[in-house]
């Protein structure tokens, strides 16, 4: 399903929103777990003032990654690594979503775990800045 998957990168690319998500519709008709496809539909859906759709789109990839971590998982998931890239990109546009629809109070630990995973600041310290 990568080909459809590029294809429909390709066409969002070039302009035509339509035929992308119908691109990426189809290459998720052959592997409904695709994090990549999820994260570009949510982003899609983003553009078109559909937050709640994306964050539809944006939580099932989040939930699909992080049931591949093991239970209690305190270690760092390098954010540069290629591989990680869908995770992060599924916690940031997943925060967005609920920024967009008025619920702030929910993206606000969100964006604490990607910082906590990608080791922006120490796991569980307080947030980076000046202290009082």
């Amino acid at each position: 399903m990568e080909l459809d998957y590029e294809e429909g990168i390709e066409l969002w690319k070039a302009g035509d929103t339509e035929a992308a998500r119908d691109a990426l519709r189809y290459a998720l008709q052959g592997c409904g777990d695709n994090l990549w496809v999820h994260v570009a539909l949510g982003r899609i859906a983003l553009e078109d003032n559909d937050p709640a759709l994306a964050r539809g789109h944006f939580g099932y990839a989040f939930e699909l990654a992080q049931r591949a971590l093991p239970p209690g998982f305190s270690g760092r998931l390098p954010r540069q690594r290629p591989a990680n890239r869908p995770f992060f990109d599924a916690i940031e546009g997943l925060a967005a979503s609920y920024d967009a629809l008025g619920q702030p109070a929910e993206s606000a630990p969100l964006r604490r775990l990607a910082a906590d995973l990608s080791g922006a600041r120490p796991r569980g310290g307080p947030p980076p800045g000046p202290r009082p």
